[in-house]
């Protein structure tokens, strides 16, 4: 993979109980197109939890896991026009 490339906005589908993995994704907005995903950071007590058609913003540097709760499309896009590697994430397992 070439390290150097950059992207402001992917899909990314998950088959149920996939997961994801977010290394400093400070400020990345991820959007719920279909499906439903399990979030949480790292250093923070909530667990949050989105459906179809709601989203959040990664506010917290660190790792961020998201399992999905169904089969699900996340749409992932960097906030404030801040670039993300495509190195900071990764699929663990179960993708669609």
């Amino acid at each position: 993979m070439n390290r150097n490339h950059r992207w402001t906005c992917t899909t990314v589908r998950l088959a149920r109980e996939g997961l994801l993995s977010i290394d400093d994704g400070r400020g990345l907005h991820l959007r719920v197109a279909a499906g439903a995903v399990w979030l949480t950071q790292q250093d923070d007590r909530r667990d949050v939890v989105l459906r179809e058609g709601e989203s959040f913003v990664i506010d917290r540097p660190g790792r961020t896991l998201v399992q999905a709760l169904d089969s699900t499309e996340l749409r992932l896009d960097a906030a404030n026009d801040t670039r993300y590697s495509t190195d900071s994430i990764h699929r663990l397992k179960g993708l669609a």
